[in-house]
């Protein structure tokens, strides 16, 4: 199993839960996203976080977020 398999395994877990619990699903998603990148930050450092967040973000609306890791 990949990374990008097992990080969906776990959202797709995450999202019926929230669904479970009367969450919304954007709202869970963007605390995950908070939290992911704090921990990011702890474990990766800032400007590594921010370098790859930049590229991921200026991927968005261009055939998916993480196309180049698909390769």
């Amino acid at each position: 199993m990949n990374k990008y398999a097992l990080a969906k395994m776990q959202l797709e877990q995450l999202l019926d839960e929230a669904t479970n619990q009367g969450l919304k699903q954007g709202d869970v998603i963007e605390a995950l996203i908070v939290l992911a990148i704090q921990q990011s930050v702890e474990l990766r450092g800032a400007e590594d976080t921010k370098s790859y967040l930049e590229y991921e973000v200026s991927s968005i609306g261009s055939g998916g977020v993480h196309e180049i890791q698909r390769r």
